[in-house]
């Protein structure tokens, strides 16, 4: 569900595009050229258009598109607004100062989709059953119930409500077996690197920032990952208690070593080596939320 490998389509000349582009990397999100997950495209939205027409064409409807123009005064989502284009066109439109328009009914209404509360809090659309009318039934009535049959914290969005029985409930969280839209808790694994004599609330501050920077509830923290020779045993530990998440202590020679293999050696190696080994998918690569400290994020 998460989307962070980004394609920039404009000119060579666009200096926006190019600061926009170093400033989506140092939050985690991966640069590419193929197979993007979001392309980001600085051109008048007639031209916007037909790159969203070519790419559907191609096999490219899955993706997220996002218009900004040239002035960079503008951010519009203009494909799969519903499904992270509101998100991640919000995080431009925060880098660059600029005015996000968005144009889903539900945004009209100020309310966020069914795929943006699970974004959000951390939950896989696992039952699609009768979304499409639980969507309209949001867009009509304005609320929605959630039953959580598991232990999580949840942030309950404008236009969601939690009630007692699955009986009740429009989504269900945790049970597969309930007809209608299920939804089950990821696994969220920051993997976190860090100088000796970093201040635990400085810390603190660089892995909730993490979250942040995928608009995740920054409660939803199943796992921090730290190289096992980190000296500071007991306060890493104090920290996943604070954050609510298990600390895991990685010893293995072979994902430490890994790091010391490759040229450039960086806390980013093996921050990322750090997710691989909890068999996550990386959603955000190493990046330096403070001095001394580099965090990267990982999903299951």
């Amino acid at each position: 569900m998460y989307v962070s490998k980004i394609k920039t389509l404009a000119d060579v000349d666009n200096k926006l595009a190019q600061v926009l582009k170093t400033s989506m990397e140092e939050l985690g999100y991966i640069n590419v050229t193929d197979n993007p997950e979001v392309y980001i495209m600085f051109l008048p939205l007639e031209e916007a258009i037909k790159e969203v027409a070519s790419s559907w064409i191609s096999g490219g409807h899955r993706s997220v598109m996002i218009d900004v123009t040239n002035d960079g005064n503008y951010v519009i989502p203009i494909l799969n607004e519903t499904r992270g284009g509101s998100i991640i066109g919000g995080l431009v439109a925060d880098l660059m100062g600029a005015q996000l328009i968005l144009t889903s009914r539900t945004a009209q209404l100020g309310l966020a989709s069914i795929y943006e509360f699970a974004w959000i809090n951390g939950l896989e659309v696992i039952s699609y059953d009768d979304i499409d009318e639980l969507d309209k039934r949001l867009i009509s009535k304005g609320k929605l119930s959630v039953f959580l049959d598991v232990e999580m914290p949840l942030r309950l969005l404008d236009g969601y409500h939690q009630v007692s029985s699955p009986k009740e409930a429009d989504i269900v969280i945790g049970d597969p077996e309930t007809d209608g839209v299920n939804m089950r808790p990821l696994d969220i694994t920051v993997g976190l690197v860090h100088d000796s004599g970093v201040p635990e609330e400085v810390i603190y501050f660089s892995v909730t920032n993490t979250l942040k920077s995928l608009n995740l509830n920054e409660r939803r923290i199943n796992f921090v990952v730290v190289p096992g020779l980190d000296k500071n045993r007991d306060t890493r530990g104090s920290l996943g208690r604070k954050l609510g998440a298990s600390t895991i202590f990685v010893e293995d020679p072979e994902v430490l070593g890994s790091a010391n293999k490759v040229e450039g050696y960086s806390k980013t190696t093996i921050c990322e080596s750090l997710l691989q080994y909890m068999g996550t998918r990386v959603v955000l690569r190493g990046a330096r939320r403070a001095y001394g400290v580099v965090t990267c994020l990982g999903v299951k």
